[in-house]
């Protein structure tokens, strides 16, 4: 796959009903210069009894591939970027996102060349999709083919010190690693997303009310009462399984001296004997020679895309980077991770466009730079994440907004991006996707094709809760 442009990177979110928390997502990503969203699923009804959110969930594997679908093959290269709705906050650049894309991918390739001792990988084997990644296998059943299988992650493996991928901790997931997939956000170009969900559109098809790998609970049934993430973590599982199946047969030996074939493998507290066999009572799979199971998804493990706050709501704290660390930091215990140190500041972020550098040279915070703004930052990794995703406590949403350091300039961003909308040529196109006088205004594009200006999206009453008082 080539490079992509900026100019070539689809936003796509799928919400069907209008919300301050769609509202902060919109207007997060306007003021960082992303491309305008475009809002897949609007004022359609999911009133599916016994599927999550009235079957929304797998809708979104439906109108994501339609999306996917109608794209020109001249679009295969494009970056389609698929993020949560109602709860993913940016923070940080585009520029930022797809250079560190980039080199996790290609770090994710060389660390699978270490795993079969070649100085390639081989052929087909590659990481262009990134998903997010996430503590506990969820929903799906730890003995299922959606969560043995997967690898090591490239982590520390004391990074909460002796406690470190056992159930010992704030809560029985709080000290594992990030090494389960999440569908928060995706990332990937058009070509393989459109494999990818068409593989989840077959899953979808071929799921069952009553699953025989159930343990009894009924908590599988109807792919997990219709979770699209369950059917990722079967798919990335499957890929797995099928990778490390490959390499055995191939009988080549690891180089990963740092990780060798005999470390500990861990699933949430329970030892992994065999990836492929292990002892305890799991699904039986075999792969099909007649199916594709390599889908080139990796996981961001280091939270350099988005951080995850399920399980892991103080893993991560507001800090100004230009003053003392560990004074702004408190509420911790012998259960966390220590304070990542030397924490660097990132030199891709230092390289980025200042801030505030939209509101123009005559603005009292123009030279600010972004060591002096507070930053949702991952004190395990020492890294700044692009995202926040509040798929753990939901009521963060509200309670943490004033935190972000672009809310309380808000009303000057919009008058930013206004003025910028009025600068631009060619903004009646429907190219929406084909360069980058696609942005005007803040708001989004219903479908694609129907620009719909921010305040639609947030009415007064919701404006009330994103704007600074």
């Amino acid at each position: 796959m080539t490079a992509a442009r900026e100019s070539n990177v689809h936003l796509l979110l799928t919400a069907n009903n209008p919300s301050p928390d769609l509202c902060k997502t919109i207007l997060t990503a306007a003021v960082l210069e992303y491309p305008t969203p475009i809002v897949l699923a609007w004022q359609q009804e999911f009133n599916e009894p016994g599927l999550l959110a009235g079957g929304s969930h797998l809708a979104k594997v439906s109108e994501v591939l339609k999306y996917l679908t109608s794209l020109p093959p001249g679009k295969d290269d494009d970056i389609v970027f698929l993020v949560d709705a109602y709860d993913v906050w940016f923070q940080l650049p585009m520029q930022v996102l797809l250079g560190r894309y980039k080199t996790m991918n290609a770090q994710a390739d060389a660390r699978l060349a270490r795993r079969w001792g070649l100085e390639q990988v081989p052929e087909g084997l590659e990481q262009t999709i990134v998903m997010a990644a996430g503590k506990r296998c969820a929903p799906n059943q730890p003995h299922t083919i959606a969560c043995y299988p997967l690898p090591e992650p490239p982590t520390s493996m004391d990074l909460y010190g002796n406690n470190t991928d056992t159930i010992i901790g704030r809560n029985k997931y709080y000290s594992l690693r990030q090494r389960y997939l999440n569908s928060g956000y995706i990332v990937g170009p058009a070509a393989h997303m459109r494999s990818l969900f068409e593989r989840a559109s077959i899953l979808i098809k071929q799921s069952q009310n009553d699953d025989p790998e159930d343990n009894g609970s009924h908590g599988s049934d109807m792919l997990y009462h219709g979770s699209d993430q369950s059917i990722f973590n079967i798919i990335f599982g499957q890929q797995e399984y099928r990778r490390e199946g490959l390499r055995r047969e191939s009988g080549a030996q690891s180089s990963d001296t740092a990780r060798p074939e005999t470390s500990r493998t861990m699933l949430e507290g329970t030892v992994i004997n065999d990836v492929l066999n292990p002892s305890f009572t799991h699904e039986i799979f075999v792969p099909d020679p007649g199916v594709n199971y390599e889908y080139h998804i990796g996981l961001d493990y280091h939270s350099d895309l988005g951080h995850q706050t399920v399980n892991s709501e103080l893993d991560a704290r507001y800090l100004r980077h230009d003053r003392d660390l560990p004074t702004q930091i408190d509420g911790r215990n012998d259960f966390d991770c220590p304070l990542h140190s030397p924490f660097p500041f990132p030199a891709d972020v230092l390289a980025s466009k200042n801030p505030y550098h939209s509101l123009g040279t005559t603005h009292e915070l123009y030279d600010l730079g972004w060591p002096s703004v507070p930053l949702y930052s991952h004190l395990c990794y020492g890294t700044i994440p692009v995202l926040i995703h509040h798929n753990g406590d939901k009521s963060a949403r509200g309670r943490d907004w004033d935190k972000l350091w672009l809310q309380p300039e808000l009303p000057a961003f919009l008058a930013a991006q206004a003025r910028l909308g009025e600068t631009r040529s060619g903004e009646e196109t429907k190219d929406y996707a084909a360069s980058e006088v696609r942005r005007r205004d803040a708001g989004a594009w219903i479908g694609g094709t129907e620009f719909v200006a921010w305040d639609v999206f947030c009415p007064a009453y919701a404006s009330q809760e994103v704007l600074p008082a």
